[in-house]
């Protein structure tokens, strides 16, 4: 008789155990992340951004965002934290996933440019504002971001013109829709084609460097490369070290968690 006692005893207490956790892992407010462990990519600025709204937050570092969303339906960690655009992106097909409305920092996306080629400045702006005016930035947004199905493919490279003059591109393929690999393992993306437009203009061939995520600002503002896009948060820091070009896509540091 005990032992059943004991039994059942045990078996509510797990039970309530298993409820507490289940409860837990609903979350719908961003202020529930406060204490919570969230998974962030490596080698962006995305920590210190949640950082700077939680201070006790547990963070858990992966080496890519699709690690990170794993990582989440594994049940490892309580939320995912990086770029709104790119968690939406995440959300095609998916039906145990949510975005929460309420974003952790708002922020804009723009080309970083060597600080020695003030004329790329002047151009990107330029063709940014041209493209903008033409609605053509309106219509990338909704290529690149399918709500179902596969990822479309690159359009036409007009801009990949033969020729000595070159456009170098420091870019890293895995921030989906900006920056990613397609078929044959070519890198494409949101940002690509808007490198390309820029080749165009200067009737250059777009020459793509791919490299870790932390090391694109750098090999920008040492002149390993031209440009560098792959969904860059333009900051006060890194504009100490390189130029900016106005910006193209504005979004922010988002939570994303199971519904």
């Amino acid at each position: 008789m005990k032992k059943n006692i004991a039994l059942l005893i045990a078996a509510i207490f797990c039970l309530s155990v298993t409820s507490m956790a289940l409860a837990r892992e609903r979350i719908t407010e961003l202020t529930q992340l406060a204490e919570k462990k969230i998974a962030v990519p490596k080698g962006t600025l995305a920590d210190s951004f949640v950082l700077a709204k939680f201070p006790k937050a547990q963070l858990v570092y992966f080496e890519d965002t699709q690690a990170c969303i794993e990582a989440l339906r594994a049940s490892s960690v309580d939320a995912v934290a990086y770029d709104e655009p790119v968690l939406r992106s995440f959300l095609r097909n998916s039906t145990d996933l949510a975005i929460l409305e309420q974003l952790i920092r708002k922020d804009t996306y723009a080309i970083a440019i060597n600080p020695k080629r003030r004329d790329l400045v002047a151009l990107a702006n330029k063709k940014i504002d041209v493209l903008r005016q033409s609605r053509r930035l309106e219509q990338m947004s909704t290529y690149w971001f399918p709500s179902a199905g596969d990822f479309p493919a690159m359009p036409k490279q007009e801009w990949n013109v033969k020729g000595k003059k070159e456009l170098t591109l420091a870019t890293f393929p895995q921030v989906v829709p900006f920056s990613f690999k397609g078929a044959n393992n070519a890198v494409i993306g949101y940002d690509i084609e808007l490198a390309g437009y820029l080749a165009q203009e200067l009737g250059a061939r777009l020459v793509i460097k791919e490299m870790a995520f932390e090391q694109l600002i750098p090999s920008v503002a040492n002149g390993t490369a031209d440009i560098a896009a792959a969904c860059i948060t333009v900051t006060p820091e890194r504009a100490k070290l390189v130029h900016f070009s106005e910006a193209y896509y504005a979004g922010g540091i988002a939570a994303m968690v199971k519904k």
